[in-house]
């Protein structure tokens, strides 16, 4: 039967997994959206003064997506503190 450190042991394991696999996907969903970004800009004409990019539209998909890894990454941090605190009340 495994003890209550076990446990936490098993669960913290998990939490830095799914914290390293949210980090991953947020860095590929922010390149994804850089390269749909810079793909949706228009080429400047080549002889035209430089003006001012018009506002980028945004992937409302993509945004979605970017604010529920946030969300999720803040539940996990949250969970790994929570973990973290009863590893040490249970170590002292």
């Amino acid at each position: 039967m495994p003890s209550a450190v076990d446990i936490l042991e098993e669960r913290v394991a998990a939490a830095a997994g799914l914290i390293v696999s949210l980090r991953a996907k947020v860095k590929s969903l922010e390149r994804e959206l850089t390269t749909t970004r810079a793909r949706e800009l228009p080429a400047p004409p080549e002889a035209a003064p430089p003006r001012t990019a018009p506002p980028v539209p945004h992937d409302t998909a993509l945004v979605e997506e970017i604010e529920r890894l946030r969300a999720e990454r803040a539940v996990a941090r949250e969970s790994v503190r929570e973990l973290l605190r009863e590893i040490d009340r249970v170590s002292w």
